[in-house]
Protein backbone atom coordinates (compact mmCIF):
# COMPACT_ATOMS: atom_id res chain seq x y z
CA UNK A 1 0.00 0.00 0.00
CA UNK A 2 1.11 3.68 -1.24
CA UNK A 3 1.42 5.79 1.79
CA UNK A 4 1.25 9.54 0.33
CA UNK A 5 3.46 11.95 1.38
CA UNK A 6 3.81 14.36 3.97
CA UNK A 7 2.45 17.80 3.11
CA UNK A 8 6.17 19.01 3.91
CA UNK A 9 7.88 16.84 1.47
CA UNK A 10 5.97 17.25 -1.25
CA UNK A 11 7.62 20.66 -3.46
CA UNK A 12 5.77 23.89 -4.05
CA UNK A 13 4.75 24.44 -7.92
CA UNK A 14 8.22 26.03 -9.31
CA UNK A 15 8.14 30.33 -9.83
CA UNK A 16 6.40 30.74 -6.80
CA UNK A 17 8.15 32.77 -3.84
CA UNK A 18 7.63 29.49 -1.61
CA UNK A 19 10.21 27.24 -4.10
CA UNK A 20 12.31 31.00 -4.82
CA UNK A 21 12.79 30.85 -0.88
CA UNK A 22 13.67 26.94 -0.97
CA UNK A 23 16.09 27.40 -3.59
CA UNK A 24 18.09 30.69 -1.95
CA UNK A 25 17.88 28.56 1.26
CA UNK A 26 19.73 25.42 -0.26
CA UNK A 27 22.03 27.79 -1.95
CA UNK A 28 22.69 29.24 1.47
CA UNK A 29 23.24 25.91 3.15
CA UNK A 30 25.71 24.85 0.48
CA UNK A 31 27.53 28.57 1.10
CA UNK A 32 27.62 27.99 4.65
CA UNK A 33 29.19 24.70 4.37
CA UNK A 34 31.75 25.54 1.87
CA UNK A 35 32.90 28.56 4.08
CA UNK A 36 32.95 25.72 7.23
CA UNK A 37 35.42 23.62 5.05
CA UNK A 38 37.01 26.71 3.74
CA UNK A 39 37.61 27.70 7.80
CA UNK A 40 38.88 24.61 8.59
CA UNK A 41 41.61 24.56 5.68
CA UNK A 42 42.69 27.75 6.73
CA UNK A 43 43.38 26.34 10.16
CA UNK A 44 45.05 23.10 9.18
CA UNK A 45 47.02 25.55 7.41
CA UNK A 46 47.81 28.00 10.55
CA UNK A 47 48.45 25.24 12.63
CA UNK A 48 50.86 23.52 10.45
CA UNK A 49 53.03 26.84 9.66
CA UNK A 50 53.13 27.54 13.14
CA UNK A 51 54.20 24.37 14.19
CA UNK A 52 56.87 24.74 11.23
CA UNK A 53 57.90 28.25 12.34
CA UNK A 54 57.94 27.20 15.94
CA UNK A 55 60.52 24.11 15.34
CA UNK A 56 62.98 25.50 13.43
CA UNK A 57 66.03 27.23 15.11
CA UNK A 58 65.35 31.00 14.60
CA UNK A 59 63.96 34.04 15.60
CA UNK A 60 60.47 35.01 13.65
CA UNK A 61 58.69 37.78 14.23
CA UNK A 62 56.89 40.02 12.06
CA UNK A 63 55.62 43.87 12.54
CA UNK A 64 52.81 45.71 10.49
CA UNK A 65 53.76 48.96 9.35
CA UNK A 66 52.61 50.50 12.46
CA UNK A 67 55.46 48.51 13.79
CA UNK A 68 52.29 46.29 15.77
CA UNK A 69 53.56 42.97 16.39
CA UNK A 70 51.63 40.57 14.16
CA UNK A 71 53.14 37.05 14.20
CA UNK A 72 56.15 35.91 16.24
CA UNK A 73 57.38 32.29 16.88
CA UNK A 74 57.75 30.42 19.67
CA UNK A 75 62.05 31.01 19.87
CA UNK A 76 61.29 34.91 19.37
CA UNK A 77 58.39 35.17 21.87
CA UNK A 78 61.06 32.93 24.27
CA UNK A 79 64.30 35.23 23.70
CA UNK A 80 62.33 39.12 23.93
CA UNK A 81 59.70 37.71 25.93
Amino acid sequence: MHTPPEISEIPPPEGTLEAELNALRSELQEAQFTQLKLAAALARSEERMRLITDTIPALIGYFDPQQIYRYANLRYAQWFG
